[in-house]
């Protein structure tokens, strides 16, 4: 077992005052599994008023707002949470829905993927989990990570004409190839050791050990330590870190800062 301090802090500013700004994260770690939360702490400005709640997927959401005119939110999550070794028990939702394409994850034609990519001859003889860390390798292989080369809306089959992207686009391409193998594979996001931004990562489903294992396909490595997960969904439109809503017309600007050490 180890123990982790991680701390996320968030600032969002607005050129203009806003009103009725009504908010949804999710910033706090999954309970249970192979994370245990010995203390955490969830700071808001005392003038926003806020719920808690899961999601569809049982994530731990977090929602509220603030009517009054205002020019920024800012929010800290913190805590130290002990970490056992990454695997996360099947839930009750069926696996039909890890296994269909998503908006984000579809790919018209496999057809077209250059071996390096895919070889259906070299992963039929392979077993679950080495499939999934075989397509983990050709993905980290095939792509270049270029920040701001892609956004929220981008799909896997225009990362796989562009051949470049960021963690969220690893992560969907290595989901779309599982899927087109008949491998569960789902989308995960949260903290990764170091310092910086959240991160996205892979799920696949091992039906021997019947839980959920970790795949990086950004940094190429099987997930043991040093990640924490706040959610997960088919594709990162189902489990954004935050999302809001106001009335008014501005500018905005998103400063986040990650930290994550173990202690």
């Amino acid at each position: 077992m180890r123990r982790y301090l991680y701390c996320y802090n968030t600032i969002v500013s607005f050129s203009e005052p806003i009103g009725n700004h009504e908010f949804l994260i999710r910033c706090l770690p999954v309970l249970g599994e192979y994370m245990s939360v010995e203390e955490e702490h969830l700071v808001l400005p005392p003038d926003y008023w806020k719920h808690h709640g899961t999601d569809t997927f049982n994530n731990r959401i977090v929602y509220g707002g603030n009517r009054e005119p205002h020019s920024a939110l800012a929010y800290v999550s913190t805590g130290i949470i002990s970490m056992h070794p990454y695997r996360i028990n099947n839930d009750s939702l069926p696996f039909s829905i890890w296994l269909q394409p998503t908006h984000l994850t579809t790919i018209i034609s496999s057809f077209s993927f250059p071996p390096s990519l895919l070889d259906d001859t070299k992963l039929a003889e392979m077993s679950l989990m080495e499939k999934a860390e075989s397509i983990m390798h050709n993905v980290n292989s095939y792509l270049s990570y270029v920040p701001f080369s892609t956004d929220v809306e981008t799909t896997a089959q225009e990362v796989v004409e562009s051949r470049q992207g960021v963690c969220q686009d690893f992560s969907h391409l290595m989901i779309a190839i599982c899927r087109i193998q008949g491998i569960p594979a789902r989308y995960a996001c949260g903290f990764v050791e170091g310092t910086g931004e959240t991160h996205a990562w892979v799920e696949v489903y091992d039906a021997h050990q019947n839980c959920w294992v970790g795949f990086d396909p950004t940094h190429d490595i099987r997930i043991e330590y040093g990640y924490v997960k706040l959610a997960h969904g088919r594709d990162a439109a189902d489990c954004p870190v935050s999302r809001g809503q106001y009335n008014g017309f501005t500018n905005q600007q998103t400063q986040i800062n990650v930290i994550l050490k173990e202690v």
